[in-house]
């Protein structure tokens, strides 16, 4: 196990990291659009079902 850690970083100065954490003004972009919430159908649940059933004969038919 490593026991010692190389610092890659230099020490920063107390303006330094003043400079780095200063909060940036943050705007929302307009042109997104939203996707189309997709509903879970009665065919996708008996498709999903399906799939299984085909798996799992698959399995034992070996």
């Amino acid at each position: 196990m490593k026991l010692k850690t190389n610092n890659l970083l230099e020490e920063l100065s107390n303006t330094e990291v003043n400079n780095l954490t200063i909060v940036v003004d943050e705007t929302l972009a307009q042109n997104l659009k939203k996707e189309d919430h997709k509903n879970f159908t009665v065919a996708k649940l008996w498709d999903i079902q399906r799939r299984k059933k085909n798996l799992y004969s698959r399995k034992f038919y070996y």
